[in-house]
């Protein structure tokens, strides 16, 4: 849903539901999109270790509190979502295994398929292996959203001097 549909709230507030959940079922990720832009893609991987990318176009905007819609088909009952998260063909990703296992992927190297569709499988398991982990491989040089040291220290300075108040109560 679009973050104009949930009006400013104090800190004590306790927000909105964005979701609403069935029994058994957790939050995996979240992710915010361009919604202008319809190059965007979602990245789906599951525990057994089979993946995709989908169009975002593939699933309708839904309102407030709304269950869902389903992203990927899975191969056994045992299988889960490991991750899903918005990317582009040029990111890159580190998947981990829980015995240890780690390997790099890009994301453009993975095919396109539909909601319904189990995926193509991104990395072959041991007997009692499943994805644990699923990371972006980020690069300071070219990532606008990565700070340098000195940029950390100046909004860490901005910040105190924002919060520090008088007695226990913060001021701005």
């Amino acid at each position: 849903y679009s973050e104009d549909n949930v009006r400013a709230m104090g800190r004590v507030a306790k927000g909105v539901k964005a979701m609403t959940l069935r029994t058994g079922d957790e939050l995996v990720g979240f992710d915010i999109i361009d919604s202008d832009n319809e190059d965007t893609n979602l990245l789906v991987i599951t525990n057994d270790g089979f993946g995709k990318r989908i169009k975002i176009g593939e699933f309708r905007v839904q309102g407030r509190g709304g269950l869902g819609l389903i992203g990927t088909k899975f191969k056994t009952p045992k299988s889960k979502l490991a991750t899903i998260r918005v990317v582009s063909p040029d990111d890159e990703f580190i998947i981990a295994t829980s015995n240890g296992v780690v390997v790099r992927q890009r994301t453009g190297d993975i095919s396109f398929q539909s909601r319904m569709a189990t995926g193509s499988r991104i990395i072959k398991l041991g007997e009692d292996d499943e994805v644990v982990s699923i990371n972006p491989i980020i690069d300071p040089e070219t990532d606008e959203q990565v700070m340098s040291a000195n940029e950390i220290e100046a909004e860490g300075s901005e910040q105190l001097a924002l919060t520090a108040g008088k007695g226990d109560k913060a001021e701005l």
